[in-house]
């Protein structure tokens, strides 16, 4: 982790590039007998290799589907109340995952920020 904050502070606005940490770690590390090439943590990785312009645009989904999934206060059936239920549990647990591991590429997570977004709509359509 204190390597990825490091590239951080030294690249705090647009960070090193997509994918870069590896070959970054790799070049800062010959020789010392050090060889951990992961972050171990998804958002450490984002603001290393992305910076602050990178992130902003993430956390902001990541706001929006825990909005999503917290408010859906519309009149779900009973499927449907235990589906969100169950997909709400998942993503916090992908959210604490990623913490100290990177989940950003799992089909998965991705899965649930759709449902989540169909949350939302059914929430928006509901209102209207």
């Amino acid at each position: 982790w204190r390597l990825a904050w490091e590239l951080f502070v030294e690249n705090p606005l647009i960070g090193l590039g997509f994918r870069t940490f590896q070959e970054e770690a790799r070049q800062r590390r010959a020789g010392t007998g050090r060889f951990a090439l992961s972050v171990h943590s998804g958002y450490l990785g984002v603001l290393a290799e992305a910076g602050l312009l990178g992130s902003i645009p993430l956390l902001g989904l990541l706001a929006f589907a825990v909005f999503a999934m917290f408010t859906a206060d519309v009149q779900l059936s009973r499927t449907m109340t235990v589906w969100r239920i169950a997909f709400t549990g998942v993503f916090v647990a992908m959210l604490v995952a990623n913490a100290v591991d990177t989940h950003w590429q799992d089909r998965f997570f991705w899965f649930v920020l759709a449902f989540a977004a169909a949350l939302e709509r059914w929430r928006m359509d509901a209102s209207a």
